[in-house]
């Protein structure tokens, strides 16, 4: 199997493995601090490999990251990766937060439990603990494919599963006080114990939520975070963000009130209808966020009492 690795992902797993990515990552100061699916290139990492092979570990500042038990393993492990590396020509090595026990109790699972969407299952126990009513984020998940639909955004399936994932966690953030829930779900999000998503997609899931918190405020955010992502999934994460926000503002983020408005395309403008019993939350301040969203699609924005 390891000659079929030709230009292919090397999956690290293992505690020395894992201590190599880490100490890799504090050396190039990367900046999320989280381990599952951390990439580096195969060469990269060959030559890395070489460094440690040789060098007196002892005097490296970044060592102290690495747990005193794990240290003097850490050029035996560069020695076999580097080797299994040098042999298999894989592309990228991508390191694992998980390993043999996870997979041991994956093949536990019934059929049923191995269906489930690790991400999308994640998100929503954490919108379980944090969220104000947790049955509101389903009537997020629709409202906002109109929001899509409207914005011409055709989503992968991967684009989707992030989707219902930020939805899952758009309202983790209420018990903070108000000046700090973005910055607070940010930390929570970027940081959290997720699997079955890469660095990419945290940064989509963490600005999304800071957005829906603090509006499209890209000056009050680290240039890191954004680094982490790409033009595609950074405007997808304005628009959701700017989408939430209208929705929370409707709804209290609370079940019952959001699925009542609809948003649509009408005459090339971006129309918020909404429901005489609901025609007193027409007003400048979710006009003002329509309005946000209505420029982060390119449209002209109104909201509408049928």
């Amino acid at each position: 199997m390891v000659g079929k690795a030709k230009d292919r992902n090397f999956y690290a797993i293992g505690g020395t493995w894992r201590s190599l990515g880490r100490l890799h990552l504090y050396q190039q100061g990367y900046p999320l601090h989280v381990m599952h699916d951390y990439t580096v290139p195969a060469e990269v990492m060959i030559d890395f490999c070489e460094q440690l092979m040789r060098d007196d570990l002892s005097n490296e500042p970044s060592i102290q990251v690495i747990s005193k038990a794990r240290r003097a393993l850490l050029p035996y492990g560069a020695t076999v990766m580097r080797q299994t590396l040098l042999h298999c020509q894989a592309d990228q090595v991508v390191f694992s937060a998980l390993g043999v026990r996870e997979g041991y109790l994956y093949d536990q699972l019934d059929e049923e439990g191995k269906k489930q969407d690790p991400l999308i299952t994640a998100a929503h126990e954490l919108g379980v603990l944090r969220a104000r009513d947790p049955s509101y984020s389903a009537e997020v998940v629709e409202w906002s494919e109109q929001a899509m639909r409207v914005a011409g955004v055709d989503e992968s399936e991967g684009e989707r599963r992030l989707r219902i994932s930020a939805c899952q966690l758009t309202d983790i953030g209420w018990r903070a006080h108000p000046d700090y829930r973005g910055q607070q779900s940010l930390n929570i999000i970027s940081n959290g114990g997720f699997v079955g998503i890469d660095h990419a997609g945290r940064a989509y899931l963490a600005l999304t939520v800071f957005y829906r918190y603090e509006g499209l405020m890209d000056d009050a955010l680290s240039p890191a975070i954004r680094s982490l992502s790409n033009p595609r999934l950074m405007k997808l994460a304005r628009i959701l963000g700017a989408t939430l926000r209208v929705a929370a503002l409707i709804s209290a983020s609370m079940k019952g009130v959001l699925l009542k408005s609809k948003l649509s395309l009408v005459n090339g403008k971006l129309v918020l209808a909404l429901p005489a019993e609901l025609a007193d939350m027409q007003g400048d301040r979710l006009t003002k966020r329509l309005n946000q969203l209505g420029r982060v699609m390119d449209l002209e924005a109104e909201v509408r009492v049928l």
